[in-house]
Formats: C-alpha cells, structure tokens, sequence
C-alpha cells in the first residue's frame, strides 16, 4: 500500500448520505477470483467494514470466522469474511476482515473505519453537494479549521474544554 491513490466523489444536491459504487474481489468456493460492484455507504461509526447478509450468500461468499459486534441496537453475534475492496479499478485493499449485516442498510456494503484509516478522510460541502475525498497513504499535513487548531495547539478537549493528558 506503499503507492499513492486519491479519490473524490460528488454526491447529487440533495444527497444526505455519502454513497457511492466500489469493487469486491474474493474467491469463492471454486477457487476461482472473482469480481462484484456494489454500493458502499460511508459509516464513520462503523468500526469494521461489513457486507448485507443477502448479498453475502448470493455471491457465495466463503466464512472465516465469528464475531460479536457492538451496534447502535447493542451486541449481536456475526460472520466475518475476508475480501478485497477496488477503488475506482486502481487501488485494491488487499483482505480485508469484514463482518455481515441484516438487511435495512441501505446499500450492499459499509465501508467502516478499518479502511478510512488506512488514509485521509475529508468530508467538505461543494455548492450545496457533498464532497467525500479519500488518500492513502496519509498525508504528513494535517487539516484544521479554526478553533480546533488552537485547543489542539493548547491540549485542551474540544468537547469539554478540560486539559488533555500526554
């Protein structure tokens, strides 16, 4: 993951969510490698990557473990999986461990903070549209706006203003 790679996307006006179309790659049962596009919605609150159960089972996605998730409604048990996330058909996130959610997401994929962290995350506003914008590997610059920048400066909380320790 030593190779530059920066994507942006616009969402339409009107747009609430940051969603958008991406690649799998895994091997199933034959061993063969394969392919799927699917929709991706961004989840800052997502620990783990996750795939809809439906879509997981229709591409005959292979088990590799079991995990318990803590979720908006509180713990519930999980499959995990293993597959490739393909961005734009350049960069391609090799194994990544992700786990398999119920129906009602939304989309057929959450991509979770295991790969936002990989890089840079910026999420700005664009005439009104949002502009979701990812790079790995990070950048040595960090971006601030304002009043963060001096708490950050001060080692104070953002949140609570108290002291922050080292």
């Amino acid at each position: 993951m030593n190779d530059f790679f920066s994507l942006n996307y616009i969402m339409p006006i009107g747009c609430k969510n940051i969603s958008f179309s991406i690649q799998v790659g895994f091997t199933d049962a034959e061993n063969e490698y394969k392919k799927h596009t699917l929709s991706a919605l961004i989840d800052t609150g997502a620990t783990r990557s996750a795939i809809s159960k439906c879509l997981a089972c229709k591409l005959g996605l292979i088990r590799t473990g079991k995990a318990l998730e803590a979720g908006a409604t509180g713990l519930y048990g999980t499959v995990l999986y293993n597959i490739d996330v393909i961005f734009d058909d350049v960069k391609i996130i090799k194994n990544i461990e992700i786990s398999e959610v119920y129906e009602g997401i939304g989309d057929d994929f959450i991509i979770g903070m295991d790969i936002l962290t990989l890089g840079d995350v910026a999420i700005t506003n664009m005439d009104g549209r949002i502009l979701f914008s990812f790079r790995i590997p990070h950048n040595e610059k960090v971006i601030h706006f304002g009043r963060e920048q001096k708490q950050i400066e001060a080692n104070i909380c953002y949140y609570c203003g108290h002291p922050l320790k080292e």
